[in-house]
């Protein structure tokens, strides 16, 4: 068996899970150091626990939007006006 076949729904439910799960590690990631750093400086607290949906929303709106530009929807017919969407969003 070769792998996954990128170029086909199930490539994109796959690369869809892939980018969710490494969204939610950056996340993370960002929320640690912001939380380590906010013990000695105040502001980044009140920095961080305003921006977190935010961040959130943004990271995971680029996160499908890459994965359904490298797979399956990406040779669709309606791929460029969904595109578009996400540039906006």
């Amino acid at each position: 068996m070769s792998g996954i076949e990128w170029n086909s729904w199930i490539g994109t439910v796959a690369a869809l899970g892939i980018a969710l799960v490494s969204a939610a590690a950056a996340i993370g990631l960002v929320m640690l150091v912001t939380s380590l750093v906010s013990r000695k400086v105040a502001w980044v607290r009140d920095v961080a626990r305003r921006s977190r949906r935010a961040l959130f929303t943004t990271v995971t709106v680029v996160a499908v939007w890459v994965a359904c530009a490298t797979s399956e929807p990406s040779q669709a017919e309606w791929w460029p006006s969904l595109s578009r969407i996400f540039l906006i969003a």
